[in-house]
C-alpha cells in the first residue's frame, strides 16, 4: 500500500472518530447521522475536507470542474473547507423550508463566468432526490454537474440515480463501510449493525 493510501486511510478512521464525538453519528440502534444539529464542528469539517480531498487520489479529477457548490445546510460547510484546499471557486445554492422540508431554491449570488463545471457536496447522499434537483438548477443556468461527492452514501439508490444524469458519484464511506469502522474499533455494538443491512 503506497504512503498516501496509508494516509488517506488513516484520514477516514481519524474523521469517522470525530463523527461520532461530535455527535453527528449517533452510535445507538438505528446507526443515525445528523450533520444538521449539532453543527460539524471546524476540526470536524477541516477532517472531512481533507478526506474529500484524499478522493483525489482514487477518482476526483479536480480538473474537471471549476468550481464546488455545497448542497444547503452541511454540504456548503463541506465545499467550502474542500473548495479552499483544492484552490477552486465556491458556488452556493439557496434554500427554502416549509413545513420542516427544505428544498434547494436556486442559486446564491452571481457565478463567475469561466465556471462551466462544478463539483456537488454534501454530507450524505440518500436516494438522490435533493442532488438531483440541485443538479437540474444548475443545468437550467448552463452549469454542467461534472461530479457528487458526499461523506457518506446512505446506501438507498442514490449514486444510481445520479448516474442516470451522468453524473459520478464519489464518496469517503458507504453506510456499512462506517458502521463496520465502528464494530471493529468497538464503538458501536455488533447487533446494531447487523439491524443496518
Amino acid at each position: 500500500m503506497s504512503t498516501a493510501s496509508v494516509e488517506y486511510n488513516s484520514a477516514r478512521y481519524d474523521l469517522a472518530l470525530a463523527l461520532a464525538d461530535d455527535g453527528v453519528v449517533s452510535l445507538n440502534h438505528p446507526l443515525v447521522l445528523n450533520f444538521a444539529t449539532p453543527p460539524l464542528t471546524p476540526q470536524a469539517i477541516e477532517k472531512a475536507a481533507g478526506c474529500l480531498q484524499g478522493l483525489r487520489l482514487y477518482s476526483i479529477d479536480v480538473a474537471r470542474f471549476d468550481a464546488v457548490v455545497g448542497m444547503p445546510r452541511t454540504g456548503d460547510l463541506l465545499a467550502k473547507a474542500f473548495a479552499k484546499l483544492a484552490g477552486k471557486v465556491l458556488v452556493e445554492l439557496g434554500e427554502w423550508e416549509h413545513t420542516g422540508k427544505w428544498s434547494v431554491a436556486g442559486l446564491k449570488g452571481s457565478v463567475p463566468a469561466e465556471v462551466e463545471k462544478v463539483l456537488l457536496v454534501n454530507g450524505s447522499i440518500a436516494n438522490g432526490d435533493s442532488e438531483v434537483q440541485a443538479i437540474s438548477i444548475l443545468q437550467d443556468e448552463g452549469i454542467e454537474v461534472a461530479d457528487v461527492a458526499a461523506l457518506v452514501d446512505l446506501e438507498q439508490g442514490g449514486p444510481e440515480q445520479l448516474d442516470e444524469w451522468r453524473c459520478r458519484f464519489h464518496s469517503v464511506f458507504t453506510l456499512t463501510l462506517l458502521a463496520d469502522l465502528y464494530v471493529d474499533i468497538g464503538r458501536m455494538p455488533a447487533r446494531t449493525f447487523a439491524d443496518i443491512g
